[in-house]
C-alpha cells in the first residue's frame, strides 16, 4: 500500500509543487458564555468590510489579501463586542466567546423571515434577465485563472515512506486550509489567460487560450491547455441548478428555491455607495437532495446578487466528496447591467485505497478573474471553431508577459517553490518513478524517438498459441507530432507460427481534427469478442478473460481509416476493411460455407462511414488519439458498415447499421442516468 500512496503522490508531483497565495486565512467559532455557537455574527477585519456572518451553529472562515488588516471583530446586536489579533500572511485559529450587554435580557428565538424572503427573491427574479452576465447579447473579455492541487495530511500519509526521506524538503512548503482547517502540501498550479467571446444570436461560446502554464510541464508535452480557462466548472448562480462534479445543487435565487432553503435576512451595508442586503440562507429541515448553506449579498435598487458564497452541507453524501464551497462575486457596469467580476471554488475529495483502511485526500482550488468585459464586441461565427482553442504559442509566454497579466503579482514564497520544482526533477528517484509513471499511462516505454512495447502485450498465452512473446516498437513524438509508425511481431510456442503487423498514423490537423490510418497485419483473431473486450494477446486477458482464447483462428487484414472534424459538432469518418479469417479445423473454429461444405476461409470486403454529432462537447486531442471528456447533450454516433461480395473468394455481402446514443441525463431532484 506504501508504494501506491507513493505512486499517485508522484503522479501528481509530475507537474511539481507550489504554495498558496500570500493571504491571512482565519477560521474559528463564535459561542456565547454557555459555550453554544451563536449564528449571525459580524466576523470582520477593522476598518474594512472584508467580513462573513457566523452560521447557526456558530462557525465561520474567511480570507484576506491586504496584509495591513490585522485586527479581527466580532460583533452581534445584545452583546459586547470581541477584537482579536490576528497574525497576517499566514492561518489563525481564532475563537470568540461573546458576554451579553445586560445579563438579565431575555433570550431571543431565531425565526426563518420567508415572507421578506420571498418579496425579495421575486425581485430578484424580476430582474433576472437584466441582471445575469450571461443574458448580455455578446461580450468578450479577458480572464486570468489559477487553479492548486494540494495532498492534504502529507505528512501522515507520506510518512515512513522514500517519499518522505527523498523528498523532505517540499514539507517545508506545506499550508492550512482556511475552509476545513487541515494541513496540505500544494503539488500543482496552472495559471491561464484567456480571451472569452459569448453571443446569444447566434450561439456563441468560445475561449481563445493566450498564455497557459502548469508547474513542472514541458509545454512542448502540455495537452492540458484547454482544461485549465473558465469553460469547465461554470458558476452562475443565475441558473436555476448549479452542476458540479456530476451533482446538481440548487441555486439559493432560483425561482423555486423556497422549497429547498429558509433565509435570514441579517444586515445592510454601504457598498460603493449602495444600500446592500446580507441575506443568510440555509437548507429546510428533511432536505435530502444535496444542498448549498451560506451567505449571499443583494443590491437594494437593482436586486442583483453581489456576491454569494455557498458551501456544500456536511450532511450530504456526494461518494467521495467531502467539502466544497463555491464563491462568486459581480460587477455593476456603468450602463447599470451587472457582469462577473471573479468566481472560485474549494473542494476536499477522497480516494480509497485498495483494502478501503486508509483514504487519499486531496484539495482542489481555483480562482477565476474577469477584466473589463467589451459589450460592442462583433462574434466572427467559424464552422471550425472549437469552443476552446489554445494558440501555440500560450506554453512559452515570458515572465514579463504574466507579471502584467496576473491581477495580483506572486508572492516571494510562491516564486521560491517555482524554483523547487527543478529541484525535485534532478533527483534520480523522481526520474525513475516518472518513467514508471509514463510508461503504465501510456503503454510503452519511450526511450528517446522510439518506444518498447505496449507492456501488456510482451507475454501471453491461450489454447492455439500456447505461450506467445510479443515485441513491438512504436515511434514517439520525439520522433514526430504528425506521424507516428508501430511495428510488432510474436510467436505462438505451441502453433509454431510467427504473426507480425504495423501501423501507420498521419495527424494532417489537430484543429480541426483531421487524421488518416493504415494498418495491416497477420495475427490470431478470437472470435465474437466483441468491440469493448481485451485485445488479443493481452496478458490480462490471458488471466480474467475467463473464455478467451476458446474460439481462436488466424486473420489476415488491411485497414484504411479517414476521420475529419468537420466542426465541433460533426465529426465524419469513412474506411476500408479487407480481411481473411481462417478456419482452424473443428478444435476451435470450422469454415462451413451455407451449403455445409467445409471451406478453409472466409473473406470481408468492407466500406465503412461514421458521423457524430455532438453539442458543447469537450474532447481531449493527444498526440494522435482524440477521447470524448464531456457533454451535456446526447452524443450521437451513426455507423454503416457493408460488405462487398464477389471481389474476392469465399468473401460475402452484408450491410450492418449501428446507432449508438452516449448522454449523461441530469435530472435535478433525482440525479442523473446514463444512456
Amino acid at each position: 500500500m506504501k508504494p501506491r500512496v507513493l505512486l499517485t503522490a508522484l503522479l501528481l508531483m509530475l507537474a511539481a509543487v507550489t504554495a498558496s497565495a500570500q493571504t491571512t486565512k482565519v477560521r474559528g467559532r463564535v459561542v456565547d458564555e454557555q459555550g453554544e455557537g451563536i449564528p449571525f455574527v459580524a466576523v470582520l477585519f477593522e476598518g474594512t468590510t472584508v467580513g462573513i456572518t457566523t452560521d447557526l451553529d456558530g462557525y465561520y472562515n474567511l480570507e484576506n489579501k491586504d496584509l495591513s488588516n490585522t485586527v479581527l471583530v466580532a460583533q452581534l446586536l445584545g452583546y459586547e463586542s470581541a477584537r482579536v489579533n490576528v497574525r497576517p500572511g499566514v492561518f489563525n485559529q481564532i475563537d470568540f466567546t461573546l458576554r451579553l450587554f445586560n445579563h438579565e435580557l431575555a433570550g431571543a428565538q431565531v425565526k426563518a423571515d420567508n415572507k421578506k424572503a420571498k418579496r425579495l427573491l421575486a425581485n430578484i427574479n424580476a430582474r433576472r434577465s437584466k441582471n445575469d452576465p450571461d443574458s448580455h447579447p455578446q461580450y468578450r473579455v479577458k480572464i486570468y485563472n489559477k487553479m492548486e492541487l494540494g495532498l492534504t495530511h502529507p505528512q501522515e500519509q507520506l510518512q515512513n515512506t522514500v517519499f518522505e526521506k527523498k523528498f523532505d524538503f517540499v514539507f517545508d512548503y506545506i499550508d492550512t486550509s482556511v475552509v476545513s482547517g487541515v494541513p496540505y502540501l500544494p503539488v500543482m498550479i496552472s495559471e491561464t489567460v484567456a480571451d472569452k467571446h459569448h453571443s446569444s444570436n447566434p450561439e456563441l461560446n468560445t475561449e481563445k487560450v493566450e498564455a497557459n502554464r502548469i508547474s513542472g510541464v514541458n509545454p512542448d508535452l502540455n495537452l492540458l491547455s484547454q482544461f485549465t480557462g473558465s469553460m469547465h466548472l461554470k458558476v452562475n448562480f443565475y441558473n436555476d441548478f448549479i452542476n458540479a462534479f456530476d451533482v446538481q445543487f440548487p441555486s439559493p435565487i432560483m425561482p423555486a428555491a423556497m422549497l429547498y432553503y429558509n433565509y435570514y435576512i441579517i444586515d445592510s451595508l454601504q457598498l460603493d455607495g449602495r444600500k446592500t442586503l446580507v441575506v443568510r440562507y440555509h437548507p429546510k429541515k428533511f432536505i435530502s437532495t444535496p444542498t448549498f448553506d451560506g451567505e449571499m449579498q443583494i443590491d437594494a435598487e437593482d436586486f442583483a446578487l453581489r456576491s454569494i458564497r455557498a458551501t456544500m452541507k456536511n450532511t450530504v453524501n456526494v461518494n467521495w466528496l467531502r467539502d466544497f464551497e463555491l464563491n462568486a462575486s459581480y460587477q455593476r457596469m456603468p450602463d447599470s447591467t451587472w457582469f462577473y467580476k471573479s468566481d472560485g471554488f474549494y473542494v476536499d475529495f477522497s480516494m480509497s485505497l485498495r483494502d478501503f483502511s486508509k483514504m487519499l485526500s486531496f484539495l482542489g482550488k481555483r480562482e477565476l478573474t474577469y477584466g473589463e468585459p467589451d459589450f460592442d464586441f462583433v462574434p466572427e461565427i467559424k464552422g471550425s471553431d472549437a469552443p476552446v482553442k489554445v494558440y501555440a504559442d500560450a506554453g512559452y509566454q515570458s515572465e514579463e508577459f504574466w507579471e502584467a497579466a496576473r491581477p495580483a503579482p506572486l508572492t516571494k514564497k510562491e516564486e521560491d517553490v517555482y524554483a523547487m520544482v527543478d529541484e525535485i526533477k534532478t533527483i534520480p528517484l523522481y526520474k525513475d518513478l516518472y518513467t514508471i509513471i509514463y510508461t503504465l499511462i501510456n503503454s510503452y516505454w519511450d526511450i528517446g524517438k522510439i518506444g518498447i512495447g505496449p507492456y501488456y502485450k510482451l507475454v501471453s498465452f491461450n489454447q492455439m498459441e500456447g505461450f506467445r512473446p510479443q515485441f513491438g516498437l512504436r515511434t514517439s513524438k520525439d520522433f514526430s507530432k504528425t506521424d507516428r509508425f508501430t511495428v510488432y511481431a510474436a510467436y505462438g510456442i505451441k502453433d509454431k507460427t510467427l504473426k507480425g503487423g504495423g501501423e501507420w498514423e498521419h495527424l494532417f490537423s489537430r484543429e480541426p481534427w483531421i487524421k488518416l490510418n493504415l494498418e495491416a497485419k497477420y495475427d490470431v483473431y478470437q472470435i465474437g469478442a466483441g468491440n469493448h473486450a481485451l485485445t488479443e494477446g493481452n496478458m490480462f486477458a490471458s488471466i480474467f478473460g475467463g473464455s478467451y482464447g476458446t474460439r481462436p483462428c488466424m486473420m489476415s487484414s488491411f485497414k484504411l481509416n479517414y476521420e475529419q472534424e468537420v466542426n465541433p459538432s460533426f465529426t465524419f469518418g469513412a474506411g476500408l476493411n479487407f480481411s481473411r479469417y481462417y478456419g482452424t479445423g473443428e478444435l476451435f473454429v470450422p469454415m462451413i460455407a451455407t451449403s455445409g461444405r467445409t471451406i478453409p476461409s472466409v473473406a470481408k470486403n468492407e466500406f465503412q462511414l461514421m458521423a457524430i454529432f455532438s453539442k458543447d462537447e469537450t474532447v481531449n486531442k493527444g498526440y494522435f488519439i482524440k477521447q470524448s471528456v464531456h457533454s451535456n447533450y446526447p452524443i450521437i454516433r451513426i455507423d454503416l458498415s457493408a460488405g462487398i461480395p464477389g471481389i474476392r473468394k469465399y468473401d460475402y455481402g452484408y450491410f450492418r447499421p449501428e446507432l449508438s446514443i452516449n448522454w449523461k441525463w441530469r435530472l435535478p431532484l433525482f440525479g442523473m442516468s446514463k444512456i
